[in-house]
């Protein structure tokens, strides 16, 4: 983790490891005291917020802290933070330093569609006990999962081919026999049209997760839908099957 702490070289226990474990991974932060650092190491890809490591020679994916890419990318990425501003226990932090239930789970469903992962660090207190607005906010995620991770869990990411719905981001996933399309934020009317992937197929049955959809439409690459109410304060995600 930020650089190998050693004067052997680098490349050694790459190679090492690379030759036991053909498919594994590696990430960005294998910069040792003999290494060096490739052209534009320091350059920042597109749609980055937080920190990134300078790029090493050998890496298999990026490691953005407190931060995480708002696009797909042709490369792997894993975010990572601390529920609140560092990744231990800190007793000088309140219950508002904490990243709110809102903010995990669109951490989550975002990393889902943009080809990301999430490593959030639980930070607990000296005599082990996690913190209680820490606790509160897993479980709330906790209760969202048991409603919408069908849109994220064991899923890949979908390219949409725009980024936006009246000004809210978008994103899209796909998983055994269904597609899904997240909304993040909350729309202000009832109807929303939003873009499918391109050779989607044809659309048989659409469902709000945590919610109800009373109509749905399709016309020229684009789903319409009607929504009473919607379903979450994070991200409105929604369960598409498609045959074809």
């Amino acid at each position: 983790d930020i650089a190998y702490p050693s004067a052997q070289s680098s490349y050694d226990i790459l190679a090492k490891y690379y030759n036991t474990v053909p498919d594994g991974l590696t990430n960005d932060r294998w910069i040792a005291p003999d290494g060096q650092l490739p052209e534009g190491a320091f350059d920042k890809p597109e749609g980055l917020t937080g920190l990134l490591p300078p790029m090493p020679m050998v890496w298999d994916a990026r490691t953005p802290e407190y931060g995480m890419f708002d696009r797909m990318l042709p490369f792997l990425w894993e975010t990572t933070r601390g529920m609140g501003h560092s990744f231990a226990y800190n007793r000088n932090e309140t219950d508002a330093d904490y990243i709110s239930r809102d903010g995990i789970v669109s951490m989550l469903a975002r990393s889902a569609c943009f080809n990301g992962n999430v490593l959030l660090n639980v930070g607990p207190r000296g005599d082990t006990i996690i913190p209680p607005g820490q606790a509160d906010r897993l479980e709330a995620v906790g209760a969202w999962l048991s409603v919408a991770g069908e849109g994220i869990q064991d899923t890949r990411p979908v390219q949409l081919p725009e980024r936006e719905v009246d000004g809210l981001a978008i994103g899209a996933t796909q998983g055994a026999g269904a597609l899904y399309l997240h909304v993040f934020g909350v729309p202000t009317g009832e109807t929303l049209s939003l873009p499918l992937p391109e050779g989607a197929g044809d659309v048989s049955a659409v469902q709000q997760f945590g919610g109800e959809v009373s109509d749905w439409s399709t016309s020229n690459g684009r789903l319409t839908v009607t929504v009473p109410a919607w379903a979450d304060t994070a991200v409105q995600s929604f369960r598409i099957e498609v045959s074809g």
